[in-house]
């Protein structure tokens, strides 16, 4: 790899370029990886990896393993025994990998659901979406507009869109969150696809949105909007997709 690149200055960022640009799997939010908060494990064959951070006496994996599902148990097992003498946690993994970590000797513990939308069966239809409906409408008399602007467009609004980001974490007495979520980083924004969200042609809400290029599915990442936006701002931008 040096050889190849022998004319470009040498960083540890094209390490990182170089692992992880690969976009071919099918889980959204393991776009994660690219928020450089976590460490990582890599398979044997160094083609699937785990996601993790320490905390205290805990080892604390994020999400199923990424890469070919046949390197899945090898890895659980190998963060396992990594973890000796602390705690091994596999935190957000989904239901259908769930006797991969029961054969490694690992208990099981609901915390929480995930809801996952198809968009292709979804619409605005019954009674128990009449709170969507009534959002895109408020939204569209309030003068709500939405645009994705290309990955390539996104550093060159990161200033506006960072002015944004910082006003809300004190807006809302927040503060800045990582490991599970998405949290406002320009490395990380200049991966991702955004949504803008405008009010009468002013800039007010943005969403970044993680998917990969099997376009399965889509994991809604940073979330931010101006103080004075309508309170529809957010909901017009989380709904307007699925119509």
């Amino acid at each position: 790899m040096l050889f190849a690149f022998r004319d470009v200055p040498y960083t540890r960022d094209l390490w990182w370029q170089f692992a992880f640009d690969e976009r071919a799997q099918e889980r959204s939010d393991a776009g994660l990886a690219l928020m450089c908060d976590k460490s990582f494990l890599l398979s044997e064959s160094r083609e699937a990896f785990l996601m993790y951070a320490k905390y205290g006496r805990t080892w604390a994996a994020l999400h199923d393993p990424v890469g070919p599902r046949e390197e899945w148990a090898g890895l659980i097992s190998k963060f396992v025994a990594l973890a000796h003498g602390g705690r091994a946690a596999f935190y957000q993994v989904r239901a259908n990998a769930l006797p991969l970590y029961l054969d490694a000797g690992l208990s099981l513990m609901k915390l929480g659901e995930e809801a996952h939308v198809v968009l292709d069966d979804f619409d605005l239809n019954g009674s128990h979406r009449a709170h969507l409906r009534y959002a895109l409408k408020r939204g569209e008399r309030d003068g709500f507009t939405v645009e994705v602007i290309d990955q390539a467009d996104v550093p060159a609004s990161l200033e506006t869109l960072r002015g944004i980001s910082n006003g809300w974490p004190n807006s809302r007495d927040a503060r800045e969150k990582s490991f599970s979520v998405a949290a406002f980083t320009d490395e990380y924004l200049a991966a991702q696809s955004v949504m803008l969200v405008r009010q009468n042609g002013e800039l007010v809400a943005f969403v970044t949105f993680m998917t990969t290029d099997l376009n399965t599915e889509a994991t809604v990442g940073v979330m931010r909007h101006v103080e004075s936006a309508s309170p529809y701002a957010m909901d017009c931008s989380r709904n307007w997709p699925c119509i």
